[in-house]
């Protein structure tokens, strides 16, 4: 039988953890202070202070401050002024537009006809008195020609002097409808300029340039990635725990297998924290799983239960070794 097996013990989950963390922290604390660069310029300054700590994070607190030159500043303040003014002087605009507003006639009909009408009549106040003296005229004419009212001729005359008045008329009626057609349009769109005065009036105060402030840029800096803290307890883990498997291989290189270091062919180790399990393939009679399985470190594949399921039914078959781990007495297993 071989000597003494050397063990690992496992990593503390806490340790870790609160190993990472403070990586971590340490890592964003100096990532800040990179990135909190101050910047002097002719235009100005820009920097951080650090204030201390927060209370409950111990995280590092800054006060970030933009301070401009003299000149800067003056521009600054004459432009804030200058935006001001033209708000107070835009917001009086904008009560006048507001007590000034008249609704926009846009019965475009109603409109249409009533300049039809206006200038129709403007047309017939020339056309009236001018055809009747020409009717007066064209009467004595005929009365000095011996042509008496009711011959034919006299009906004549009158008949080709009622075409020419109603040619005046038409003429004078189709000029009213294409007058009053774009003088409808222009007299609305003089009420909506008239109307947009005030606002236009309004949109101009507030369109002014605004104060604004030169702008830092922070240094081109590369952020460190925190340390891979978890990976080093892994990795160190992993290496303690391989040079223990070698020094228990060696240790007991006279046994063929795990159950020969109790000094029984009966017994054999049956942990599972020692087993890589490839899954169950049956159950014994008393129904305790029966896996496909083999050690870590050897991948020689093996049959048989694991020692923490067998103890749930049958704890007697089970007994654990100096070592910590438990291991199974087959000849008890049912």
């Amino acid at each position: 039988m071989g000597g003494k097996n050397t063990t690992v013990a496992p990593q503390d989950p806490y340790q870790v953890a609160g190993a990472a963390t403070a990586a971590n922290q340490n890592t964003a604390a100096y990532n800040a202070a990179l990135t909190r660069t101050n910047s002097y310029t002719p235009t100005g300054s820009h920097t951080y202070t650090n204030q201390g700590n927060d209370p409950t994070t111990g995280a590092p607190i800054y006060t970030e401050q933009t301070t401009l030159s003299p000149e800067q500043q003056a521009l600054y303040n004459s432009n804030t002024t200058n935006q001001l003014n033209s708000s107070a002087f835009a917001g009086n605009a904008l009560d006048s537009a507001r007590s000034a507003y008249q609704p926009i006639n846009t019965d475009y009909q109603g409109n249409l006809q009533a300049n039809q009408d206006n200038l129709y009549k403007s047309q017939a106040q020339y056309l009236d008195p001018q055809f009747s003296r020409q009717e007066s005229g064209l009467d004595a004419k005929l009365a000095a020609q011996g042509i008496t009212p009711g011959s034919e001729a006299y009906k004549n005359a009158h008949d080709q002097f009622s075409e020419e008045k109603q040619k005046a008329y038409s003429n004078a009626q189709m000029n009213a409808i294409t007058g009053a057609t774009g003088q409808t349009g222009q007299q609305i769109q003089q009420g909506i300029a008239l109307q947009n005065q005030p606002l236009n009036y309004y949109n101009a105060l507030m369109s002014g340039s605004q104060g604004t402030v030169p702008q830092f840029s922070g240094a081109n800096v590369q952020q460190t990635q925190p340390a891979d803290v978890q990976g080093a307890f892994a990795n160190n883990y992993s290496q303690n725990l391989n040079a223990a498997n070698a020094a228990n291989a060696s240790n007991n290189q006279t046994t063929s297998t795990v159950g020969s270091l109790l000094g029984t062919a009966l017994m054999a180790f049956s942990d599972s924290r020692l087993k890589d399990d490839y899954g169950v393939i049956g159950e014994t009679q008393e129904g305790v799983p029966v896996h496909l399985w083999n050690y870590k470190g050897d991948n020689n594949p093996q049959i048989g239960v694991m020692a923490q399921e067998l103890e749930q039914i049958n704890p007697d078959a089970v007994h654990t070794h100096w070592t910590g781990y438990k291991y199974v007495d087959y000849g008890k297993v049912k």
